[in-house]
């Protein structure tokens, strides 16, 4: 199947691509959250509208935010993890749909998925091969222990 908006299926309800896609075709694919994680590429609420949209604008410049930042991007993460696993189609974007909407979506998936960074950079790697090639992103996420799960299937 083509896929004309550049965004993989990640894990069920978490998707990551890039921006602008229309919104037409966000709807067509029942995208119900938008991240915006590319500083540069901010579409306004209008252009977005009927959609939930969570914006964590940051650079991709080959190195690791500051901490302010990373907190924001871990928070975004947080955000991201608890709507997929709630069933509502999230879509993480940035410029390209590489690094940093991999970033996030890695940071989610230790919430999904229950598995360290070095496990999240290759699960996103494996659902989209031209995902995070940023090494100090990947770096970041290596040093990163799996985290308890925010939704237990045992429960």
């Amino acid at each position: 199947m083509e896929n004309p908006m550049n965004m993989n299926v990640i894990v069920p309800h978490l998707y990551q691509g890039t921006l602008p896609a229309p919104v037409d075709d966000l709807r067509a694919a029942r995208i119900q959250t938008v991240v915006l994680c590319a500083a540069e590429e901010q579409p306004s609420d209008s252009q977005l509208s009927g959609f939930e949209v969570i914006r964590c604008p940051f650079l991709d410049n080959g190195e690791l935010p500051e901490i302010a930042i990373l907190a924001q991007i871990s928070s975004t993460a947080d955000l991201v993890a608890t709507r997929a696993l709630a069933f509502r189609s999230t879509l993480v974007t940035c410029a390209q749909g590489r690094n940093r909407s991999g970033l996030v979506v890695a940071l989610a998936l230790l919430r999904i998925l229950r598995c360290s960074g070095e496990q999240a950079v290759a699960y996103v790697r494996r659902m989209r091969p031209q995902a995070l090639t940023n090494e100090s992103f990947v770096s970041y996420l290596a040093l990163a222990p799996a985290t308890s799960p925010l939704w237990d299937v045992r429960a």
